[in-house]
């Protein structure tokens, strides 16, 4: 009890967070302890019922143990999905700022694989609040969305994307509406491979670029998309296919760089 007490002192606040991690830790190696100590009475008293007690306390503070980041994993789920019904109604300020609220929960859950695609939906939010602005404020929020599809471009580079052959969630996917066109949208419904948010984020950073009149840039953003078009192009793919080449050209055109 002592050390238990002790161990208390230093949490000083809800989970995620290092001080919570410590303290369980001390709990769970109490608890440890404590279990041994039952087993030892259970079998001095040679009575099946009383190991059978001991045994469902024991259970029950492993599970009480792990009920508060449960909990807290359930606040990132509902963030998420208050964000995607902020983002539907075009509320995208607000669907951008809960969406940072995810990632931030995310980061201290060490739910890593979660980061990129959180941070890919603030940018699109901000791209889309870009949208509702003229002048020095859309510049500004253009510049923000870029910053942030570069920062999700990173961390799907780094830490990969959640695994999408279990049951999708608000947590892990996106509607294939919430996509500008239908290329970009490919595959949607059933999530986004580490390649295909990759090449989203460059989609979106090709398009800021060109909407600030950077062409070059933009043309830089496509080249990898439209090297990867071969002669075979699958029928899937053909829509898709179509849209780079077309976009290619047009930039080629505007560079006065046909090609």
């Amino acid at each position: 009890d002592r050390e238990l007490a002790e161990a208390g002192r230093a949490v000083t606040g809800p989970p995620p967070s290092e001080a919570w991690t410590a303290y369980r830790n001390t709990v769970a190696e109490l608890l440890e302890r404590e279990h041994d100590i039952m087993n030892a009475a259970a079998e001095m008293m040679g009575d099946p019922a009383v190991r059978q007690t001991f045994d469902y306390l024991y259970a029950e503070a492993q599970r009480a143990l792990d009920e508060p980041v449960q909990l807290a994993e359930a606040e990132a789920e509902l963030l998420n999905r208050l964000a995607l019904a902020q983002q539907d109604d075009g509320r995208y300020s607000e669907a951008a700022a809960s969406f940072r609220e995810a990632a931030e929960l995310a980061r201290r859950l060490k739910a890593e694989k979660n980061l990129g695609m959180l941070t890919r939906s603030a940018a699109y939010n901000v791209y889309m609040q870009a949208g509702e602005h003229t002048g020095t404020e859309r510049e500004r929020l253009l510049t923000e969305s870029a910053t942030l599809f570069r920062e999700a471009r990173t961390l799907v580079l780094k830490h990969g994307v959640p695994d999408r052959s279990r049951k999708s969630s608000a947590l892990i996917s996106i509607d294939i509406e919430t996509s500008l066109d239908e290329a970009t949208a490919s595959r949607a419904s059933g999530g986004f491979s580490a390649a295909q948010e990759v090449r989203l984020c460059d989609t979106f950073l090709a398009r800021i670029a060109l909407e600030t009149g950077r062409i070059g840039e933009a043309a830089s953003y496509y080249a990898p998309q439209i090297a990867a078009v071969g002669p075979d192009v699958p029928r899937r793919d053909v829509f898709e296919a179509s849209v780079l080449l077309h976009r290619g050209a047009l930039m080629d055109n505007a560079m006065a760089d046909p090609q």
